[in-house]
């Protein structure tokens, strides 16, 4: 027993000693290629040594991609609503082979639905509702929400109006140099950040880091181990993993640039799971790129409103934005270009709209 023990300890220590070694060697490849690229070599080591390879952003990122691009998920849970039913959809698998589409046709005219074969949203909840109308509700048309209702609540609206009674002289000043009225910003920052109460759960550093090492096969393989992957799906994965890589890369140089500049310690700045930072949610590269010193204190800080707020006017300018821009139609593509979201750009909008209708009977 005590040799087995001993035998059982010294495996779990070979495996850790195992696992660090593996994660040195990650980081190192990025070393190399960063102090290459210029950045002190000390100071990179120094940083990685007090980070830890976080898999979430990577498989966030990775997976919500696959999901949209395959629907694999949403397949195979519909192939198994069939089955139950009856309709025989072939392997239960996330495949949309000849069978499920048959069976999905099949269950289409039986239900009184758009025959095409399509695994959509809609037959999904038609699936889920003739499993169970009890538990399941109704199902709707197979659309996307028109806003983010959240935003539109009684306290983020709240929030954002007494930002906006708390920064009016910025406010002014940012509609002055770049010509975007109050509601607009303070919408954006609302949907962004809480008008700064939020800035983002993760360390940008590390969350940007972990992200550079999505071209790892040997990191990225087992979080797909759930899924059937075909020879499509496999090449699809090794060159969106390469690209989200690639992007990643930059922008962990560029927050590494900027850090310097704001002299702020890269592993002490938060932001979202894919390294979007400071009050205006700007990527690095935007950091480096549109960054404006609106406080007059020599630095272009995306942590400070002032600042925040004219790198945002900057951005949004260089971006289409103009003095006199009140066509909805044409602020909505100018933000677009801050997300690249529908629903966002519809969300700023009609935050701003409740913004003007509080500002009109000056009350929060």
């Amino acid at each position: 027993m005590v040799i087995m023990n001993r035998l059982l300890f010294q495996i779990v220590i070979a495996g850790l000693l195992s696992a660090h070694l593996f994660a040195d060697a990650q980081w190192s490849s990025l070393i190399n290629r960063l102090e290459a690229e210029g950045h002190s070599r000390p100071r990179l080591e120094a940083l990685f040594r007090n980070a830890e390879f976080d898999p979430e952003p990577v498989r966030s990122k990775l997976i919500s991609s696959f999901e949209s691009k395959f629907s694999a998920t949403r397949i195979l849970k519909i192939q198994e609503g069939l089955q139950a039913l009856g309709y025989e959809p072939g392997p239960q698998d996330g495949l949309k082979g000849r069978k499920t589409s048959r069976a999905i046709r099949a269950f289409q005219r039986d239900h009184h639905l758009p025959v095409n074969g399509r695994a959509s949203r809609e037959v999904l909840e038609s699936v889920l509702y003739a499993l169970d109308p009890e538990n399941n509700p109704k199902p709707q048309p197979d659309r996307k929400p028109a806003v983010y209702r959240s935003m539109l609540q009684e306290e983020r609206l709240s929030e954002a109006w007494e930002f906006w009674q708390e920064n009016r002289k910025a406010l002014g000043q940012l509609r002055k140099d770049f010509g975007v009225p109050e509601e607009i910003a303070v919408a954006i920052l609302t949907v962004e950040t809480r008008v700064g109460r939020y800035l983002g759960e993760k360390k940008a550093f590390v969350s940007l880091a972990s992200l550079a090492l999505a071209s790892d096969s040997n990191l990225v393989q087992p979080m797909f181990s759930g899924y059937a992957m075909t020879r499509e799906r496999q090449n699809w994965l090794r060159t969106r993993a390469n690209r989200v890589s690639n992007w990643a890369y930059r922008e962990l140089s560029a927050l590494l640039q900027y850090s310097e500049q704001i002299a702020l310690d890269p592993l002490e700045i938060p932001g979202s799971i894919y390294g979007a930072i400071g009050v205006s949610q700007f990527m690095p590269t935007n950091a480096v790129r549109f960054g404006v010193d609106g406080n007059s204190d020599g630095i272009a800080n995306l942590f400070e409103v002032e600042d925040a707020l004219s790198s945002m006017g900057n951005f949004l300018k260089a971006n289409g934005w103009r003095a006199g821009l009140s066509s909805r139609s044409s602020q909505a593509r100018v933000i677009y270009r801050y997300n690249r979201s529908r629903t966002y750009v519809n969300t700023v909008l009609a935050v701003a709209e409740k913004l003007i209708e509080m500002e009109a009977c000056g009350a929060g």
